[in-house]
């Protein structure tokens, strides 16, 4: 639902697969990731497709300083999280991963989203849309993630996707589930929050 001249933060932007989607759509993007050399590669891929970046940053979002965004807070209208993950949900395409998962894998991924979704959450202006994203279809880094976020992140709200090829691929809670069943698609899970308006306008971000 990206439109010409917003303003999107893509955290945890990797090489730039999402902001190259995001930048040509006109809008304004912000790659943010914890490795300057992955926001280069970001630079580069945009670049190739004949669109810029807005700015990129290197900031660890685990930490609630996060350096350079503390002015940002309150500033994007939407922001993406692609949230580091186990990938359980490629395994279709990558069986191997199943030999190389634990179930502690699974709750220190949960905790790694846990940390970063709070602050990515408070670059979102009111009004303002915030996307989680995950490529695996444990509970945990799912609806686990989004559910105690929601439980103390009162002035957001789910605000389901009305797209009718998505509608389908919906729960009953409104979030994205997708299945290798479902048009032959990886196991992945989104949820689409909505900042209220009434929220206010600057939250420091430390």
């Amino acid at each position: 639902g990206a439109q010409r001249g917003e303003k999107i933060a893509d955290v945890c932007a990797g090489r730039g697969a999402k902001s190259w989607s995001l930048a040509a759509t006109g809008a304004h993007v912000t790659a943010v990731d914890v490795s300057a050399d992955k926001l280069r590669q970001a630079t580069r891929l945009v670049e190739q497709s004949g669109n810029a970046l807005a700015a990129t940053i290197a900031a660890d979002l685990r930490r609630a300083g996060a350096g350079q965004l503390s002015p940002l807070a309150g500033s994007f209208d939407r922001v993406l999280v692609d949230a580091p993950c186990t990938g359980l949900g490629t395994v279709r395409r990558r069986p191997e991963i199943r030999h190389r998962r634990r179930a502690a894998d699974i709750l220190a991924a949960a905790q790694l989203q846990r940390q970063i979704l709070p602050n990515a959450a408070r670059l979102v202006a009111p009004g303002g849309l915030l996307l989680y994203a995950v490529c695996s279809m444990t509970a945990e880094e799912g609806a686990g993630t989004i559910g105690r976020f929601l439980a103390s992140h009162p002035q957001f709200e789910r605000e389901p996707a009305s797209l009718d090829w998505l509608v389908s691929a919906l729960d009953s809670r409104g979030d994205l589930r997708t299945h290798p069943l479902w048009r032959g698609a990886d196991a992945f899970y989104a949820a689409r929050l909505r900042r209220q308006p009434s929220s206010s306008a600057k939250r420091p971000i430390c």
